[in-house]
């Protein structure tokens, strides 16, 4: 995430593709996103109905638009345009936060019953800060759901064709240890989703594969580098998400 004290005058150009998404009623790519996280609720016995939920960047609000169905659902996202379209179209309680301001967070009122975090804390400048935030808005006996990503060769390409890219990574077990030491937690399901993350970046836009074969001398070089022999990298093609 850009910082917007370091850097006020950037825009977010990435997460302002929601804006569009949302007024076009562009949602059906998300559909298959929304089943899979309603499966994840039903197979680990989480109840989300008539409970308060925070989802953390999440972007353009097609989960929370379904969950506010049964819920109090507050949504945040770190572009204004989108954040204004998540309320405008949507009728949906969003924020505009960046995790990386310190004062931000504090627009988040009140603790949640269950706090969705996904992808978003590899972009954290303080992920233990983050954690520990998340912790705080958390009831007792709440429900977080966060997932993270794992480094590898084909993680890291696919994001230097993006507008930002992820910097540091915690395992799930980093996480773990981390909230540990502010509370008591106890773990109710793990999932590991395995994809090609460049093959998805490439064909899921036009735009996209321009960057990609513009950028191919770079891969190109990356890809004689990965087969070195004393290369310590995670020599894999697809990207692990934790969950």
């Amino acid at each position: 995430f850009f910082s917007e004290k370091k850097n006020k005058n950037i825009p977010s150009l990435f997460y302002d593709q929601y804006e569009d998404i949302i007024k076009n009623n562009q949602i059906k790519p998300w559909l298959s996103s929304l089943k899979h996280d309603l499966r994840g609720f039903k197979k680990n016995k989480i109840d989300f109905k008539n409970k308060k939920i925070l989802i953390l960047s999440g972007g353009p609000g097609i989960l929370a638009k379904y969950l506010s169905k049964y819920s109090n659902v507050t949504i945040t996202e770190f572009s204004e345009k989108s954040v204004n379209a998540m309320k405008d179209v949507l009728k949906l309680n969003a924020i505009k936060v960046d995790f990386n301001s310190k004062d931000d967070c504090n627009k988040l009122q009140g603790k949640f019953d269950i706090i969705i975090s996904k992808n978003n804390i590899n972009y954290c400048e303080d992920q233990k800060n983050f954690l520990y935030q998340i912790n705080d808005m958390l009831n007792k006996n709440g429900t977080l759901i966060l997932s993270c990503d794992k480094p590898s060769f084909g993680y890291m390409l696919t994001w230097m064709f993006h507008d930002y890219m992820p910097n540091t990574f915690l395992t799930l077990e980093n996480i773990l240890l981390i909230l540990a030491t502010k509370d008591r937690y106890e773990i109710c399901g793990i999932e590991r989703i395995k994809y090609n993350s460049i093959k998805y970046r490439v064909t899921r836009r036009f735009k996209s594969l321009i960057r990609f074969i513009v950028f191919f001398p770079i891969t190109f070089f990356y890809i004689l580098k990965i087969f070195s022999p004393f290369t310590m990298i995670i020599r894999k093609s697809w990207s692990l998400d934790e969950l």
